[in-house]
């Protein structure tokens, strides 16, 4: 019998995991809201996300949209922990 390969979970790179933090934040923000979340394939224009509004009933404007770029940095809390902030 052959070895078998076994792959080990490799943790997110930590800026790739403050990149999620705050695209999560964002997320839950918006949904509180009442606002949909849009994410762009390419970030060409260093856009994020975007958020966008209904269009109200009768209304003849256009739905709210607000193109976003999100940041996320870390502080250390003292016991060696870095902390996520947005």
């Amino acid at each position: 019998m052959g070895q078998r390969m076994i792959a080990a979970a490799m943790p997110l790179h930590p800026t790739r995991q403050k990149e999620q933090f705050s695209i999560a934040f964002v997320r839950a923000i918006a949904a509180v809201s009442g606002y949909n979340i849009t994410r762009c394939e390419v970030d060409d224009d260093s856009i994020d996300l975007g958020l966008k509004g209904s269009r109200r009933e009768g209304s003849i404007r256009n739905a709210p949209c607000l193109d976003l770029q999100v940041k996320c940095t870390d502080t250390d809390d003292g016991a060696g922990r870095e902390l996520p902030s947005i």
